[in-house]
């Protein structure tokens, strides 16, 4: 199920203050400091692709981290560079014959924070259809300022047969940095390879480690293979621990165009095949199909979830292009329900609940060592949810030290 929320940059947005107009992309992650930042790709002033103010790319910030955040739509509240959002490290957007620098923009793939150090991986364009390098950019300052990764972390467009083009990363909790990559700006996209490698490595490519079949197994270390059925075709990926379970949200351009979440129930290197996969927005013609604004969106890519999102509310930034003249060219913003079949994380019990218990738990500890009951309080004294449950975890720890039944409690 998928709800449209709202347009949030473009006319009457909270993004018109910073300088942003016409834009798209919206690659969220939280800061070291706390804050939310959306990262940007081709960035203008007036509300159309083109015209003056061309930045790439930009950095939003807002304070809003969770679902009611996001109920009425996402709010920023600032910008790296100010009233102004500025470019993140200065170039010049050249144009034939080439003479300024070289390439015309470069175009945000996805952030990574590890620790204190926030990654930016950027592909380096003459045109979409002309790629000439891929980067990492890193920053130490919460994107204040950025400084090149080195050479190790440099490589041509066609580098592993372009399969790194543009990647997604996500640092699991196994230590290690999952990091699915393809062409995404060559022919409508492509399939899409697994690479690893850990966390201090992540500037270096030459240890990224292959996800590959080798004819009787997958495994690591190995030229990398296909993880999408054949014939499939992705573009901007985004690989996201929601709730302790792994999510890849994409635009799929073939066999048609639409954005997908896929549940990843056994982690990055899940069957991607067989995985529960649910639409947020599929495209539709420009004024020929009926549009559901919940469901349609016409020139629809990106999809990129925000901070804090849940698996029953999952805030998911699309893009609109409108290729016909240039507008619109924004962010959208969607709750989207995650498939059913992926596991939800048991509720959070509440401080009565937890109260109640260590109550049940006082009384079978009691009962087995022959002491009275009657004189325990009902409601034993708990200021705050994290202190009941400490005093749960020790009741439990003596009821099983002591043989006492707990089922049930």
């Amino acid at each position: 199920m998928t709800t449209k929320i709202g347009a949030v940059t473009g006319h009457n947005t909270s993004a018109v203050p910073f300088g942003v107009g016409g834009t798209d992309l919206g690659i969220a992650r939280r800061l070291p400091n706390g804050r939310q930042a959306i990262v940007l790709g081709d960035t203008f002033e007036e509300m159309r692709v083109g015209g003056p103010g061309w930045r790439s790319p930009v950095m939003l910030l807002t304070d809003e981290q969770s679902p009611a955040d996001y109920a009425n739509g996402l709010t920023f509240h600032g910008a790296i560079g100010g009233p102004n959002a500025r470019q993140l490290w200065p170039y010049t957007h050249d144009r034939s014959p080439w003479t300024n620098g070289g390439f015309s923009t470069v175009l945000p793939s996805d952030l990574l924070v590890v620790g204190s150090r926030i990654y930016l991986f950027v592909t380096i364009c003459r045109s979409l259809e002309e790629i000439l390098w891929t980067e990492i950019q890193y920053s130490d300052d919460n994107g204040q300022t950025w400084f090149h990764a080195g050479p190790a972390g440099q490589r041509e467009w066609h580098h592993e047969g372009g399969f790194q083009m543009g990647i997604t990363w996500e640092l699991g909790t196994d230590g290690w940095v999952y990091i699915m990559g393809n062409k995404w700006l060559v022919d409508g996209g492509s399939n899409v390879h697994l690479y690893r490698c850990r966390p201090n490595e992540v500037a270096d490519r030459s240890k990224w480690s292959g996800w590959g079949w080798n004819g009787t197994d997958w495994g690591w270390n190995r030229a990398c293979s296909d993880i999408f059925p054949a014939g499939t075709k992705v573009r901007e990926m985004n690989l996201r621990l929601v709730q302790g379970q792994w999510l890849l949200t994409y635009t799929q351009t073939a066999p048609d165009i639409r954005v997908n979440v896929k549940g990843l129930r056994n982690g990055p290197t899940s069957h991607i095949g067989d995985a529960p996969t649910t639409t947020v927005v599929r495209h539709v013609e420009h004024d020929v199909e009926p549009q559901d604004p919940n469901n349609t969106l016409a020139q629809c890519y990106g999809g990129y979830v925000l901070v804090g999102s849940t698996l029953d509310e999952l805030y998911v930034l699309v893009s609109q292009w409108d290729t016909r003249d240039g507008w619109p060219y924004q962010i959208n913003l969607y709750r989207h329900t995650v498939h059913a079949d992926i596991p939800r994380p048991a509720p959070v019990p509440t401080l009565d609940e937890v109260v109640d218990q260590n109550y049940l738990l006082s009384r079978a500890v009691l009962a087995k060592v022959g002491g009275t009951v009657s004189d325990l309080p009902t409601t034993p004294a708990a200021a705050t949810l994290d202190a009941a449950r400490h005093t749960n975890t020790a009741l439990r720890r003596v009821a099983a030290a002591v043989g006492a039944p707990t089922d049930g409690i």
